[in-house]
């Protein structure tokens, strides 16, 4: 069973990405928290095998969150980010940079036709990365 954390300010993106995970029996979604304080003590007590964070978040974005994540308990981290514009792309690198394991785009405009879609490549995502061994970077 690979465990998950997702961490997201928008409650419908949690949703979206908890029912996209949930139909794989064997992902389960451990906690999910709306800020990036919330992630890193989340994810220190809970261990969970993979973090899906958002970049822009209250209290402390994403990005801070990967280095406390990273230098505090160690853990696979999946960047989720709302759109491609230069400015993000610049936060996806940083994110790279400071131990996010992969950078991918938000599920948007979910219709029914393309949803298992969706699922199938977020969940071949979340199994691959949770794999991988990651260490601290202080």
């Amino acid at each position: 069973m690979i465990r998950v954390l997702i961490a997201d300010d928008s409650m419908v993106t949690r949703v979206v990405l908890r029912d996209l995970l949930s139909l794989d029996p064997g992902v389960e979604v451990v906690a999910e928290v709306h800020d990036g304080f919330q992630a890193v003590t989340e994810t220190c007590r809970l261990r969970p095998d993979l973090v899906i964070l958002d970049i822009i978040m209250p209290v402390m974005d994403g990005l801070m969150a990967v280095r406390e994540i990273m230098s505090t308990c160690p853990t696979p981290i999946l960047i989720l980010s709302a759109n491609v514009d230069a400015e993000e792309n610049r936060h996806a690198f940083q994110a790279i940079q400071y131990g996010a394991l992969d950078v991918m785009e938000k599920p948007e405009g979910l219709v029914h036709e393309t949803f298992p879609e969706i699922a199938a490549a977020l969940v071949e995502k979340v199994k691959f990365l949770a794999r991988i061994r990651v260490m601290h970077h202080f």
